[in-house]
């Protein structure tokens, strides 16, 4: 599409060059062309799926009003095992990009440059990181004072995120919600049972950690640890019964 444009603009400039084309026609010509690339550059390059409720996807800040999660369910927000990624829309200020779904490191945004910025999920279902609007700036997910973060057992994403030009943003108010239906099914490349961002988190890799291995060795598979969220590379960190209790 993009590359139609610019053959058209080519074409257009080649004609202004003759003298029937000259002045307003030429003037007008060039005009409408911009403003409909610019229009096209505007619109987010699509993104997977939305993870986000239809019925529930709006935040609310009182200086800026409604912004909508799920504005369409290809550009909405995506909720993946370990980051967001996607667009949020307000009509008052435009798009909001919540990353681009690949971290340099294969499993959480750094937050450190332009080319690798977003919203990270904790396993403990807290929000960090950086969401960007053209015409508001940063808006910080930050653990200080907003605390948002994704309830697993309801779906529900609660808290603030704050944007020095907006103000505070309740993920969550009195009348609406962000609700996810889902979580994305995260990817395993390798077929081995274990996710690519978990493995990369945790071994810096993929290959290392696969169905039969226990890199800590203590009597809990990696996968086994992939599935109980504890730590691989730590003896001490693994699904036990410690206790019984009879009544």
């Amino acid at each position: 599409m993009i590359a139609f444009w610019m053959a058209l603009t080519m074409r257009i400039e080649r004609n202004c060059e003759t003298p029937v084309l000259r002045g307003r026609l030429c003037f007008l010509s060039r005009s409408i062309l911009s403003a409909f690339v610019i229009s096209l550059l505007a619109i987010p390059s699509a993104q997977a799926t939305t993870t986000i409720s239809k019925a529930d996807s709006f935040a609310h800040a009182a200086n800026a009003g409604w912004i909508d999660f799920r504005p369409d369910a290809i550009h909405g927000v995506r909720i993946d095992e370990t980051h967001l990624s996607g667009y949020a829309y307000s009509s008052n200020f435009g798009w909001i990009h919540l990353g681009d779904g690949s971290p340099e490191n294969g499993y959480a945004y750094l937050n450190t440059s332009s080319t690798d910025y977003g919203v990270n999920l904790a396993a403990n279902g807290t929000l960090s990181g950086y969401a960007y609007s053209a015409n508001i700036g940063w808006i910080a997910f930050e653990q200080h004072r907003g605390q948002p973060r994704l309830n697993y057992s309801t779906g529900k994403l609660n808290g603030f995120a704050y944007a020095a030009n907006a103000g505070w943003i309740a993920l969550d108010t009195e009348f609406s919600a962000i609700i996810a239906a889902s979580i994305a099914s995260p990817m395993d490349s390798d077929g081995d049972g274990i996710s690519d961002a978990w493995e990369m988190q945790h071994f810096g890799k993929l290959g290392i950690a696969h169905a039969t291995t226990d890199a800590d060795g203590d009597g809990s598979s990696d996968p086994q640890e992939y599935m109980a969220g504890t730590n691989p590379l730590d003896p001490a960190s693994a699904l036990r019964i410690v206790k019984f209790h009879y009544n």
